[in-house]
């Protein structure tokens, strides 16, 4: 109900207009009325929302009036005197004033106006705070003209200064010319209402009032505002009265429309819930971002506010100046003055003009004395954006087609702040549904897009578990629901629960081929690292039933065995000796059980030794000697060789490939082992001399952040630092320690870097393609070192524009690539680009790290993200259309084999691709086939001597 004005005050103190509707400070009028008559120099001092200024204005200076005295009410702002001055000017009897000091000012007044005056100095603080640190001569000056005023008990002038009662003892600064200062004649402190205060304070204003209020309404209304310390905060309870008006219903105020204004189950009481959100409705007119953020900026301490929590009063001019970051996007200094004006209107502000200069403060110094209530009302005002953005997010939703309607870029970001909010506070032990100002309504919009996004999946699930959403139920919905991709990411989550419910649910969607190669590697995950040992035996059962069932598949098989050799567990041991007795699938079961045959676990190598032993052969009888001997048909040519790798290579080989290298058809494919080319095969890593390789990162990196043994490779490792430390902040940290030294290039890196030049010298185009999974920026500085220049091109890990990439120019320049279609910024024929699409240590700026690491990183981006389709077209039309040379790249670990899934996602039949392993296993040689990759059996480096010295032939051959 709206209608007549308020007899409340919310924050604008009492005026001499007001006089009645002031009630509740009888006594201490009477007190104050004596000592300011008697005394002629007073001080009041209280805390801050006590009432000083609305005692003085609504009941001290009228009366004084009715007494014939003349009253000035002077705002100190920085120098009293000045401020003095200005007021009595205003007196239509005063055109000017008469004497040199202050004190015969204020005495030549008292004549003029032919009675006694009273000046009232209101948040004298203030003097403290500037002048007697800015101006110490001024402000002797002015206690040398209290002084001279106290002690000419004929000058007609009574003064009372009022303040924050934690400057009261700098007074003593006063001391020696007014050695009365601190006697108990000389001051009186102002307290909280006591219980009856409150209710006449309550009740008396409703008098000249056709509304009537409930007796357990004002009860209701002091118990709650007295729960601190039985006393009750004035400035709190006209805010809480104010808003109950607002709520009468038929000219009443009743107890039923007070509680409906707040929670009753919440730790504050629906007083202070009122009071906070009270004061952060004020913010809510402001509709767009940037004003938002320009109010937040002019809530930090130190803007309006003072670091002993008074209010500071600045020029407008001095105010834009300091906010000019927040204030470019709105249009400068006009924008702040359009906010602060309709902050004014909401009785936060107030704007002045002095020395021809606009002047702003806030109203009330309620609102900056204790730093929680500032950052309280920073927070409402932080609050406002994102709950816009939920609430659109909620209507955005379509129940139907269970996918959200509209954009959800805003969604992200406020998914991301309340995920890092919750982190923080759970670091801090302090994580509850209360610290977060959502609804289980918000929860479940969150929950819902992380699932649609694949961010934050767990921390979501968490929040909205704890604010009573059902929030499992979601996440089945979401895995039997018609999106592949949400899907995935529920079953992703599915593994990060790691229950045995979640093991349940993970076996049901192995039956889904959609979402079985993910639900395979959850199980996987729980199986190797879950605390429960029962849901971990439950995980492994599962996998082994599936794997078993997978074996069944010509096209699954090898892949199936190759992961039952990785299960370590008793029952993949019995699914692989079953295995044994099938020819098609004898050879790659007994190459798996003798991986299981050195299982740490001792009873499954056991079990592992004795199966191989049972269905061992007995070796094959000698072959009989042959009655002759053949004569070879035809002799194999000879062929020149010149550095002569140890291996299956020949110089066929090395012509194909020198002649596509030449023709600029060949894509080099970095993996960490040409990290380690050079690398003495018994030297350790060592920062700045050798770098490490993915499992010597792992063992540092359990061992540095004290983690359980985490079986599973640098991302299983990585995943658990994640969880222990609660984000990937300690994670990244280490890892930039890591990767932020001069690794010496190898002889890889020296041959990639010195490669443009020598097809350079024979006219050909010196630009080359180089794709890397590596951290490091190893091969970078051996570009650089060799003078040449280079784009790099990086997959961003996080932020809104994670699982996008970015381009870093030679001049340091970096670029988002928000649209790879268009993408302009590359040119192959210029210079060579270096593609990093696991990310890049930043060597200038660790805050530019991006590191796709965790398992979470590598399943969202890698195994759902088409990598091809946010690369520049340029580079993914080069990517299409050559023949790949991998070199030191495993394809063992499945996320290397979701890399060369999504990257060449097209049949590449026209085009060769070759990979360099020494000693490949057959399994992973027929996963290189199965991709139609030449394995090349020969040692990297001695490949590498004698690609370059074949190659410098052929290019001159071809120039």
């Amino acid at each position: 109900m709206t209608g007549a004005a308020s007899p409340y005050k919310f924050l604008d103190s009492y005026e001499p207009e007001d006089r009645k509707l002031f009630f509740g400070r009888d006594r201490e009028t009477e007190m104050l009325l004596s000592d300011v008559v008697l005394s002629r120099l007073v001080v009041l001092f209280a805390k801050t929302g006590t009432g000083k200024t609305s005692l003085i204005n609504a009941a001290v200076r009228p009366e004084l009036e009715r007494r014939g005295f003349t009253t000035f009410f002077v705002r100190v702002r920085r120098d009293p005197a000045a401020s003095a001055r200005e007021e009595l000017l205003r007196h239509p009897k005063i055109a000017a004033l008469e004497g040199d000091t202050l004190a015969a000012q204020l005495e030549d007044a008292a004549r003029r106006l032919e009675g006694p005056i009273a000046v009232f100095f209101d948040q004298f603080e203030e003097f403290f705070l500037y002048l007697t640190r800015e101006e110490p001569a001024k402000a002797r000056a002015f206690v040398a003209d209290l002084a001279a005023l106290y002690r000419n008990r004929r000058s007609g002038v009574h003064v009372l200064l009022s303040m924050r009662e934690d400057f009261y003892v700098e007074l003593d600064a006063f001391r020696d010319d007014i050695p009365t200062i601190f006697h108990n004649d000389s001051n009186v402190r102002l307290r909280w209402f006591e219980r009856d205060q409150a209710r006449d304070a309550i009740i008396r204003p409703l008098d000249s009032e056709d509304v009537e209020v409930e007796g357990g309404l004002v009860e209701r209304l002091l118990d709650d505002l007295s729960r601190r310390n039985g006393l009750v905060e004035p400035a709190q309870l006209q805010i809480v009265c104010d808003t109950v008006w607002r709520e009468r219903d038929d000219g009443r105020l009743t107890l039923a429309a007070y509680r409906a204004l707040g929670r009753e189950d919440l730790t504050a009481t629906i007083a202070e819930q009122i009071v906070s959100r009270r004061l952060a409705e004020q913010f809510e007119k402001f509709e767009s971002r940037e004003e938002l953020a320009l109010i937040e900026r002019l809530l930090e301490p130190g803007v309006l506010s003072t670091e002993r929590g008074t209010k500071y009063v600045r020029d407008l001019d001095g105010l834009a100046r300091e906010l000019n970051d927040v204030l470019s996007p709105l249009g400068g200094e006009e924008a702040l003055q359009a906010v602060l004006r309709r902050l004014e209107e909401s009785r936060l502000v107030r704007l002045y003009v002095r020395d021809d200069l606009i002047h702003v403060e806030l109203t009330h110094d309620y609102l900056v004395a204790e730093p929680e209530r500032l950052a309280e009302l920073r927070r409402s005002v932080r609050d406002i954006w994102p709950r816009r953005v939920l609430e659109q997010g909620r209507a955005d939703w379509d129940e139907e087609r269970r996918m959200f309607a509209g954009p959800t870029t805003d969604l992200e970001e406020v998914l991301r702040r309340v995920q890092d909010e919750w982190a923080d506070a759970a670091r801090e032990g302090a994580a509850s549904p209360e610290q977060f100002p959502l609804t289980a309504d918000d929860a479940t919009v969150l929950l819902r897009l992380a699932l649609h996004r694949g961010i934050h999946k767990l921390a979501a699930y968490e929040i909205a578990r704890g604010l009573g959403v059902p929030a499992w139920e979601i996440v089945l919905d979401t895995v039997g629901g018609p999106h592949v991709d949400d899907a995935t990411y529920a079953v992703n989550l599915l593994g990060a629960l790691g229950s045995r419910e979640a093991v349940a649910a993970l076996e049901e969607a192995l039956a889904d081929e959609r979402l079985a190669t993910e639900a395979q590697a959850a199980l996987t995950a729980i199986a190797h690292t879950s605390a429960d040992s029962v849901c971990a035996g439950e995980a492994t059962l599962a996998l082994a039933r599936y794997l078993e069932g997978a074996l069944r598949d010509p096209e699954l098989a090898p892949l199936a065995l190759e992961d039952l050799g990785r299960l370590d567990a008793k029952e993949a041991v019995n699914v692989l000796e079953h295995a044994l007795r099938d020819p098609k699938l004898a050879g790659g079961a007994e190459v798996a059980l003798r991986r299981l045959a050195r299982s740490p676990d001792a009873a499954v190598a056991a079990h592992a030794q004795a199966a191989l032993a049972a269905h061992a052969k007995p070796p094959p009888a000698p072959a009989p000697p042959p009655r002759h001997r053949a004569e070879p048909l035809l002799e194999a040519p000879s062929v020149k060789r010149h550095v002569t790798p140890s291996g299956d290579v020949d110089e066929t080989h090395f012509a194909l490939l020198a002649k596509s290298m030449l023709e600029g058809r060949v894509v080099v494919f970095l993996g960490e082992g040409g990290n380690v080319v050079g690398r003495p095969r018994d030297a350790m890593w060592q920062v700045g001399r050798y770098l490490p390789t993915s499992r010597e990162l792992a063992e540092y990196l359990g061992q540095d952040l004290d983690l359980p043994s985490q079986p599973g490779g640098l991302a299983v490792v990585a995943q658990a630092a994640e969880a222990a430390y609660m984000g990937s902040e300690v994670l990244y940290e280490r890892l930039h320690s890591v990767f932020d030294a001069d690794y010496t290039p190898g002889p890889l890196h020296d041959f990639l870097a010195r490669l443009p030049s020598l097809l350079r010298e024979h006219g050909r185009v010196a630009s080359q393609v180089i794709v890397t999974t590596v951290y490091d920026d190893t091969l970078e500085r051996a570009f650089s070192a060799r003078g040449e220049p280079y784009d790099l091109v990086f997959c961003v890990a996080y932020g809104d524009r994670r699982g996008r990439f970015a381009h870093r120019l030679p001049d340091g320049e970096v670029r988002l690539i928000e649209d790879a279609a268009t993408y302009d910024g590359l040119s192959l024929e210029d210079r060579s680009v270096i593609i990093k699409l696991l990310g890049t240590v930043d060597r200038r700026d660790a805050n530019g790290d991006s590191f796709l690491v965790t398992e979470d990183d590598l399943a969202d981006f890698l195994a759902y993200s088409d990598v091809a389709s946010v690369l520049p077209l340029p580079l993914a039309a080069k990517l299409q259309r050559s023949h790949v040379l991998f070199l030191g790249y495993g394809i063992w670990p499945w996320s290397q084999r979701l890399v060369l899934n999504r990257l060449f996602r097209d049949s590449r039949s026209s085009y060769r691709s070759w990979a360099v392993a020494r000693d490949p296993d057959e399994l992973e040689a027929r996963l290189w086939r199965l991709r139609d990759v030449e394995v090349l059996r020969v040692d990297l480096e001695q490949y590498v001597a004698a690609l370059e010295e074949r190659l410098g032939g052929y290019t001159a051959a071809y120039a």
